[in-house]
Order: structure tokens, then sequence, then C-alpha cells
């Protein structure tokens, strides 16, 4: 009995001993971390990619969960959640970004519990620590193990534009582009291109690769995968067929896993080459302006504007290349065939560019050698033969010392640069006083308006500071009606390729040469016996049986002007015997466009049943009257024509 309970009290003191022990060994420990907050694996076939946050997400609140904890709040109680975030390598935890207080008892399905971080939170690049704590009720808080998650916004090669391109792996494209018979060559496997080294390669990187034709606005994708170990990528044929043939280029962004993805590189530049070359007879080119007998190109040639014509040759492509040569200076910027080219083609020659930096400093006539090359891709074809012509750009005499003209006309009280009523019919003058340096010429010539060649001439030309006097005759003033026109001479000597114009003077003639409206007309007008013209039914168009009018080309008015129109009916012909019938037609055009008045324009005059229905009868006439005012003229244009509104059966009947 003693024996057994010496042994009971043994362990229990054996037991008391134990708790003695454990209490003191835990009083120095801390209470054990809460399990680290769960952070998603968006790429779990990757390890070393886990706690990375895909870049399409970087810019929202992270998605987060926190695990149960072990000591939960039972009835009436209230656990309290905080999350917190820190760059990593800081001290400092800061004040939570989210606090959730959850009520006991917890049901199933409550945990993991849903959380989020702000995107605010880790809006730069680096890599961040999260924790959560847990406050009971009895005030005690427990903080959690640390996770962490990775923004990463830096895409390969540090986010800089490569300045290597892919390049050809075989020869013979590097050598000669994209031909057919090589495409056909790799058509089951594709354009094989070699992707350069750059900075910071890792595991998944990828690569997007663009084709773009020169002449399209708008590159499009040929590939986006996974870059192989051997770096070689195989672009499908596919994209290439139905293409234009024309310079091609490649470019590629680099990207990574996490969807980062960097500028362009520097492209791989090529040829499609999908046609047949061209063929000769490759044959000289011309140069119109230089067809006379001189075989000429001088300083009036160039100001007007020198072309060259080029014949169109067999295989022609759209986008072949065609590069002039003037002497010795070849065009920067080719001519482009494109899709249906004339025969021959019509090339503008750059003067800044190729005429006179050729001419430079030469005086008289320069011969000149003109020929053209096309370029298809790697490809050149020379013109059979130049074409030789001459040059000449140079001047005996400076314009800019020459004066302005100042015209007068020939009747009494005569005004400077401008002529009026009381000057019709009289020539009129116009002088200077010849400049200092205007010596060793052989004439002057004036020239008047848009009139093709010189109204008068001087010759010999008076002395320096001496007048100089050019009477103009009015045969050749009334042949340029007007409002202002442009008057100037020029000074040349015998065979001069070049004579020096003045400055132009604006003579206002408008009060002497009035501007005459040309007639207008009724397009439908019937020629009736082979003798009148007639509105009759047959002229009446459409539904409101209206008239067409016929406002014909002005082109000494300028556009923007406004134009009245007027179209009255009467009850005989000519008008001016008869008597208004029916209701006049008006309209106005407030502003006529520069395709009005060089082309003219046609407006509908009706409906019919508004302004003239029967009034017209069997034998009436419509007066068409038009007017511009132009300063502080009207300028005005008539047309009267013969005109029914009936048939033997009464009104005209609607034409289709």
């Amino acid at each position: 009995m003693n024996d057994q309970k010496k042994f009971v009290l043994t362990s229990a003191q054996a037991r008391q001993a134990y708790t003695t022990w454990y209490l003191q060994e835990r009083a120095d420990q801390l209470a054990d971390p809460l399990d680290p907050i769960i952070v998603p694996n968006y790429f779990p076939a990757f390890p070393e990619y886990k706690n990375y946050v895909p870049r399409a997400l970087q810019e929202t609140d992270l998605d987060l969960e926190v695990p149960e904890w072990p000591e939960q709040a039972e009835l009436g109680e209230t656990d309290t959640l905080r999350i917190f975030v820190r760059r990593k390598g800081s001290s400092d935890w800061g004040v939570p970004t989210d606090m959730h207080p959850i009520p006991g008892p917890f049901q199933p399905g409550d945990f993991p519990y849903p959380t989020t971080v702000s995107a605010s939170a880790f809006a730069e690049e680096g890599t961040y620590e999260l924790k959560y704590s847990v406050e009971i009720p009895s005030g005690s808080t427990t903080d959690s193990d640390i996770a962490e998650f990775v923004i990463d916004k830096t895409p390969p090669n540090d986010n800089q534009s490569s300045t290597h391109s892919l390049e050809f792996r075989d020869q013979v494209a590097k050598d000669d582009g994209l031909t057919k018979a090589y495409l056909d060559s790799v058509s089951s496997t594709g354009v094989p291109l070699i992707v350069p080294d750059y900075a910071g390669e890792r595991n998944q990187d990828a690569i997007e690769v663009y084709a773009l034709l020169k002449e399209d606005l708008v590159s499009f994708k040929v590939f986006d995968e996974v870059i192989p170990n051997d770096r070689t990528i195989f672009i499908p044929t596919i994209y290439f067929t139905g293409k234009d043939d024309g310079q091609l280029a490649f470019e590629f962004k680099l990207k990574d896993i996490v969807g980062n993805i960097g500028p362009e590189s520097v492209p791989l530049e090529t040829h499609l080459l999908l046609l047949p070359l061209p063929v000769g007879p490759f044959r000289p080119l011309r140069v119109p302006l230089a067809e006379d007998a001189k075989t000429l190109i001088d300083l009036a040639d160039v100001k007007a504007g020198v072309r060259a014509l080029v014949p169109r040759y067999t295989n022609h492509g759209k986008n072949d290349r065609i590069y002039l040569t003037w002497g010795a200076y070849k065009a920067s910027t080719p001519y482009r065939v494109g899709d249906n080219p004339t025969d021959p083609m019509i090339i503008d020659v750059s003067d800044s560019e190729l005429i006179e930096p050729d001419y430079g400093s030469t005086t008289g006539e320069k011969p000149t050698a003109v020929t053209y090359q096309i370029e298809r891709g790697p490809h050149e074809y020379d013109a059979d033969s130049d074409l030789d012509i001459k040059v000449d750009l140079s001047q005996l005499i400076d314009p800019g010392i020459l004066p302005k003209v100042l015209v007068r006309g020939g009747g009494t009280a005569p005004e400077n640069n401008k002529l009026v009523e009381r000057d019709k019919g009289l020539p009129a003058t116009a002088t200077i006083t010849v400049p200092v340096g205007l010596v060793g010429v052989d004439w002057a010539r004036l020239y008047w308006g848009d009139l093709p060649d010189y109204v008068t001439e001087v010759t010999p030309v008076p002395n320096e500071g001496d007048p100089l006097v050019f009477n103009v005759p009015w045969a050749e003033i009334e042949k340029v009606p007007g409002i202002l026109i442009d008057v100037w001479y020029a000074v040349g000597v015998t065979g001069d390729n070049n004579p020096s114009p003045s400055p132009i003077t604006e003579v206002n003639v408008e009060e002497a040469v009035p501007i005459r409206l040309a007639e207008p007309e009724f397009p439908d007008a019937q020629f009736v016996g082979g003798t009148t013209w007639w509105i009759n039914c047959s002229s009446w168009i459409g539904p409101d049986a209206n008239l067409r009018l016929h406002i014909p080309a002005n082109p000494r008015l300028s556009a923007g002007l406004s134009m009245a129109i007027t179209v009255q009916g009467y009850d005989v012909f000519p008008p001016v015997l008869g008597n208004e019938v029916g209701t006049a037609w008006t309209t106005t055009i407030p502003s006529l466009s520069q395709s009005q008045v060089d082309d003219g324009f046609i407006v509908l005059v009706g409906p019919r049943a508004n302004y003239f229905d029967v009034f017209l009868g069997r034998r009436g006439a419509l007066k068409v009257d038009y007017s511009v005012v132009v300063g502080t003229s009207t300028l005005s244009g008539t047309f009267s024509i013969r005109a029914a509104s009936v048939d033997a059966a009464g009104l005209c009947p609607i034409n289709p």
C-alpha cells in the first residue's frame, strides 16, 4: 500500500515538474505566427515566376486569400483582420491597407477569406511584402508570416529598342530578297529568321514579329510565340501570298511571360519579289520642253515646270521605282510606277534638286545628259541610252535692278495704273526710267495681261537715267477685259534664251475693258426645222418639269464672287416686244467655286407649275439674265429663246 502510494505521488510530482519546466521554457518565446497570406500563383508551370503578377493585372486591385487561424471567434465575439503591404527592404509596415471585422462563429466556406490590396499600394516596379494581423476580443494581436509578390514592369532588353535586326538564316534570302522561287522552297516550314541576342534574357521570353510593305500604312503581325532555344523562328509564307511586290521590312517586339512588351526593333529590310522581272528595251526618255530647235531648257521652262516622259516597259510593277538623273545629279526621291501607269509615264523634274544644282555657276548653254534607272528590289535597269539636251539658266541683266512700269491711259486726265471710260479707243503708255546697270541690251518688250506675245517693243534701249516709253495700241488693250491685269516688260539681246523680266504692275481696266459674261444656254433646247432653237415639250425634264440652264465658264472671274440669276417668261419672242408672264424664277450663288468659274455649272429652273405653267402658250419666250458684282462694276450676261409650255392638247406632259 505504501509502495503504491509512493509511486502515485512520484508520477504527480513528475507531471508537475514537467509543467513547470515547459512554462519556464515558453516564457521567453513568441507565439507561433499565423500562416502567410495566400498570393495567387499565376504561372504554376514555371517556379521561377512564382508570385509574379501578370502585367494585365498590375493596374487593378490584387486578389488575395487569408487562411483560417486556429483560435476563432465564438458566438458574440468579433475578430479583426488587418492587411499590410510594404516594399521589400522597408522597415515600416505603415497603416493597414484593408480591415475586416469578422464575427464568430466561423462558418464552413468562410475561409480562405477573400481580400484585396489596392493597386495604388504597388504602383511602382519591385518586390512587395504582405502580412496580416488578427486581433481578438481580449485585445491580443497576432501577425502572420510574410508573403511576397513581384511587380515587374520592364520588358526584355531593359525596355530598349533592339539595335540589332532579325537576320535571314538563308544566304539566298539575304542576297535576293523574298522571291517567289525562294518562298516556294520554304513553303512547308516558313521563312527562317534568327532572333538577335539581347540583354536580360529569361525563360519563356517571346517575340512578336511584324511585316510592313513600304506602300502600306499598317504593318501586320506574322509571328507571336516563345523564342526557341536555337533562336530560329519561322514565318509562314501564307502571309506573303497576294501581296504586291515592293520593299518589305520586318520589325519585332520582345515580351516576357508577365506580359511586358518592349518597343519596336530596328527593321530588317528586304524586298518581296513575286512578279516576273522587268524586260527591255528601256527606251530613252523625252523632255518635251526641250524638243524645240535648240533642244534647250531655259528659265521660262523651269518656271513652267519641266517634265520627263519615260516609256512604259514590259513587266512593269506598281511598286517599281524610277530615278531620274539630270547631268551629274540623281533624284533622291523616286517616281513610283503605280497600278495603271500611262505610256509614257510623266515625271516632274525638280528644279531645286536637279536642274539648278547641275547647272551651277555655268553661263550660256550647257550640254546635259538626262536618263533614268528602274529599281525593283536589288535589281537595277538603266535606260538604253541618254537624252542629250542643253540647259541655259543664265541672264545678262539682274531682274532685281528693273523698276515697275507706270501705265497711264490716253484720255484726258489719265490716272496712274488705271484705265477708265475716257481712255477707251486710245493708246496707253507704260513708262520707266532706265536704271543704272541696264546696259548692253538690244531691246525692251512690254507684255499685257495674258496675251501670249509682247504688244510693243522699244529698240534701242535708252541710256541709263533716260525715260523709256512703251506705246500700247488700243487694239491690244481691248483684247484683255478684266479687273486687275498684269503688265510687265522684259529686256534682252538678240538670241537671248533668258530675257530679264521686270516686276509686275497691276493695272485696273474694269471701266475701260469690262468683262463680258459668256452667254448661257439651255442644253435641252430643240433645234426645230433646221432654223430655230425652241424650248418645247421635250425640254421640260422630270416630275417637276424643270429646265436645265447651263451657266458657262467665265475664267476671268474669281472664285468667291456672288452671282444672281433670273429667268423670266414672256408671251412673245423677242421678249422686248412682249409682256412678262408667270413669275420670275431667281436664284443666287453666294460664293462661286473655282470649278464653277473654270468649268461652268448647271442649275435647275422650276418647277414649271410654280413659275411658267401654261402662260408661255404656244409662242412665248424665256429671257435669262445673270450678273456678278466685281468691285464697283456689275458684269452681266443675257440670253433669250423661243419657249412653249403647251402642245396641241394643252399643258406639256411630264417627261421622265
